[in-house]
């Protein structure tokens, strides 16, 4: 049985409506058998590319974005598995630790939040190594 991808159908076609015409959505399903994740890997791999570029037309545009997405979360998430972590009950120091693995090993960008969070964290508890 195939996901329901009309998330990233609809966001595509309020983007541009040429996608009704020109769209082939079997990528997306695709994407999703390699192991991409809907909402973690395509969604926002469309958001990105979208502000990038206004004039997108072809689905196979966001394929290089969607799956270094997906390469980037399932190392992390990798890493987060192999790495002597803190009992699952401290879910503080596991936030800051996949924040800091984000941040540092990863080379990827955090929000505001995250980012604040971090440093308040480390302010307590010391520098999280990676």
């Amino acid at each position: 049985m195939k996901k329901d991808i009309s998330k990233a159908i609809t966001k595509l076609l309020d983007y541009n409506q040429m996608f009704a015409f020109k769209g082939d959505f079997t990528m997306i399903h695709s994407w999703i058998e390699q192991g991409c994740d809907l909402e973690k890997d395509i969604l926002p791999a469309f958001d990105e590319m979208m502000q990038r570029n206004k004039n997108i037309t072809s689905v196979s545009y966001f394929a290089p974005c969607v799956m270094k997405k997906r390469d980037n979360r399932l190392a992390l998430e990798q890493a987060i598995q192999t790495r002597d972590i803190p009992p699952a009950n401290d879910s503080d120091a596991i936030k800051a630790r996949g924040y800091a693995l984000k941040l540092r090993k990863f080379k990827m960008g955090l929000n505001g939040l995250q980012e604040a969070f971090l440093n308040e964290y480390e302010a307590k508890h010391g520098r999280i190594a990676v």
